[in-house]
């Protein structure tokens, strides 16, 4: 598990054969009344996704296929690569 900088999102690996991580927006879980929100689920890798941090805005996840990947909260390309999704495979990031 890892907490980002800015403290609202929890970030944790997963277990099993779909090597699949997890981020929760937690900003208001201290608050009465709150009610959690159903993870992001981070797809894309295999084998247990063991280790997971964060730096400079950006959510770093390595499996037991020994691909670490970079996941990148960014709207404006995540609607660019949608548009062209042979033009931007390489720059594609997680999705909102």
């Amino acid at each position: 598990m890892s907490v980002s900088p800015c403290g609202r999102w929890l970030a944790c690996g997963g277990a099993g054969p779909n090597g699949n991580s997890y981020v929760f927006d937690v900003e208001n879980a201290c608050r009465p009344g709150f009610r959690p929100l159903p993870g992001l689920e981070l797809l894309g890798q295999s084998g247990e996704a063991c280790a997971v941090d964060w730096g400079f805005g950006q959510l770093a996840t390595c499996a037991d296929d020994g691909v670490v990947r970079i996941w990148r909260p960014d709207l404006e390309q995540r609607q660019l690569c949608e548009g062209q999704p042979e033009e931007c495979r390489w720059d594609w990031s997680w999705a909102i």
